[in-house]
């Protein structure tokens, strides 16, 4: 069959990235043929560094005209209706992230559309119960399927009036592949976070907070935290607090990495970290960067909160606690670091889960099943 990806934007390294990009290899290991397209990217005149046998990345930025290459927005646009041109009525479509005005261009072409959603859809806001829009509710209905990454987030569109039969779970899961056969150099201590770096999505700040606690003990260790900043504002709060809490020299801010070395820096780390706070984000979405701290099989400290708690099983896959708790998450540290043979147990175990559980060959044919059953309907 033939599977179109759509997605908005390309950013390397990213975890929504890296999944599409899981994704596209597990249908096409499945027998699809499968076409991938970005809209736009994070350098938009570059074009893309993808390698994945049986599958055809589109590249249209070398064909912008004039007002594209300086209006990222015009671009996107063009580039909406140049894959619209590339459809064809039997095709099947996944869109990641259901953007409204992709959708109903694609679906002038084929209602052989699905969709994935991987996180509340006001997730930047505190009322769970917000309502989604008319609208919003009307296009989601013309899919032929929607995917969501938690039970929680399911329950929520269901009670807001889309049918149960029509809504999948797709859980978080990482392409192993990607972590095997790299020279591990542990030379340097460090504890290392990768993601859009800000308070609110992953608790950045807490991470800091607790890091500086842990550093009074174990002054030879380093915060790495990997990624890009998610503001202006953030990139300032963050850097002053490093400053007021006197390790402004032991955090290192590595920026965005390159998709190459992003295995390298978490797979040399000692311990990874993700201290999401317990906000409307967590407790409907899912961590997709967890599957690949899971896969270096490095131990894990990680937050219990949304669904987290029913993979991540404290001092058997990972080290569980509780959200918000700059003292709890220090101990957290602490306590991997002064249980080093019960810390590697701990990783290796996290790793098995990441091969089963969260492989990606195993979640995208189970996502490619049901495209399949439901296109025949």
């Amino acid at each position: 069959m033939s599977l179109i990806l759509v997605c908005r934007r390309y950013i390397p390294g990213e975890a929504w990235t890296n999944r599409v990009l899981a994704y596209a290899r597990g249908f096409a290991e499945q027998g699809a043929d499968v076409k991938l397209f970005y809209l736009i990217g994070d350098k938009k005149r570059n074009r893309y560094k993808i390698n994945i046998p049986g599958v055809e990345v589109m590249d249209f930025w070398l064909r912008d005209g004039f007002l594209a290459r300086r209006n990222r927005y015009i671009s996107l646009l063009v580039n909406l209706f140049r894959c619209k041109r590339h459809i064809q009525p039997t095709d099947c479509v996944f869109l990641y992230g259901v953007e409204s005005y992709i959708a109903k261009v694609v679906l002038k072409k084929t209602y052989n559309v699905y969709g994935e959603i991987t996180e509340h859809p006001y997730k930047s806001g505190s009322d769970e119960r917000a309502k989604l829009s008319r609208s919003r509710l009307e296009l989601l209905t013309r899919l032929k399927g929607l995917f969501v990454i938690s039970k929680s987030l399911k329950k929520y569109f269901v009670e807001n009036g889309l049918s149960e039969d029509r809504i999948h779970i797709s859980n978080m899961f990482v392409d192993t592949n990607r972590f095997e056969g790299i020279k591990q150099d542990k030379g340097e201590k460090y504890f290392a976070y990768c993601g859009i770096v800000s308070k609110y999505k992953d608790g950045v700040d807490v991470l800091i907070k607790a890091f500086s606690l842990f550093h009074k003990a174990y002054p030879s260790y380093k915060l790495y935290v990997i990624g890009r900043f998610g503001s202006e504002d953030d990139r300032k709060e963050l850097y002053e607090m490093c400053i007021s809490l006197s390790v402004k020299d032991s955090v290192v801010f590595t920026g965005q990495v390159s998709p190459k070395r992003m295995p390298e820096l978490l797979s040399n780390a000692h311990v990874l970290m993700l201290a999401r706070p317990n906000n409307l984000q967590s407790q409907y979405g899912f961590p997709t960067k967890l599957g690949e701290y899971l896969a270096t099989g490095n131990p894990v400290i990680v937050t219990n909160v949304g669904e987290i708690g029913d993979y991540i099983k404290n001092l058997v896959n990972g080290v569980v606690v509780e959200p918000d708790n700059v003292e709890a998450f220090a101990e957290g540290m602490k306590w991997v670091i002064e249980h080093p043979v019960e810390a590697k147990e701990i990783g290796q175990s996290g790793k098995q889960l990441a091969n089963s559980e969260f492989s990606y060959r195993t979640q995208s044919k189970n996502v490619l099943d049901i495209i399949l059953n439901c296109s025949k309907l």
